[in-house]
């Protein structure tokens, strides 16, 4: 990992409130259930409903940033099964 300080005001714009998704990934990693999730309180009501969600599945989240008509997918954490 490396680090530096950065300049705050590189940043040209920031998304409050993001939707998410999250994947549930079978056992052997050959299929998954995929929800999005919309007007989270924050990242810990999404990690704490995957967490009750998970079923001993691993688990994959995802910030959804929309950009235009392009929706990109920004990986924030895979929980282990």
């Amino acid at each position: 990992m490396e680090t530096r300080p950065i300049d705050p005001r590189t940043a040209t714009g920031e998304i409050d409130a993001p939707n998410y998704r999250v994947y549930f990934w079978s056992n052997n990693r050959t299929s998954c259930d995929e929800w999005q999730l919309r007007n989270p309180a924050d990242i810990n009501e999404v990690l704490g409903w995957s967490t009750e969600q998970s079923a001993g599945r691993e688990v994959e989240v995802f910030a959804e940033i929309t950009l235009g008509e392009t929706i990109v997918l920004v990986k924030l954490v895979s929980l282990p099964n």
